[in-house]
């Protein structure tokens, strides 16, 4: 899902700057490059960690499956 939501807004940005010739300046919405650098990393940091905690709560709830031998 966060691919979706990613690739939705690159397309957003896509039809604005085609449309209306809109373009993202250096700074978007007053915020300086170190906090949105920031914001960025710990988003992928929050959502590594979600990803790798629901894998291993569904490695731990599936049926263990007997060895072949």
């Amino acid at each position: 899902m966060p691919a979706v939501g990613i690739a939705g807004i690159g397309g957003l940005a896509m039809a604005l700057h085609r449309s209306m010739g809109v373009r993202p300046r250096r700074r978007a919405a007053d915020v300086s490059w170190d906090s949105t650098i920031s914001g960025v990393v710990a988003t992928l940091v929050f959502l590594g960690g979600s990803l790798a905690l629901r894998r291993t709560a569904v490695a731990e709830a599936a049926p263990e499956r007997p060895e072949a031998g």
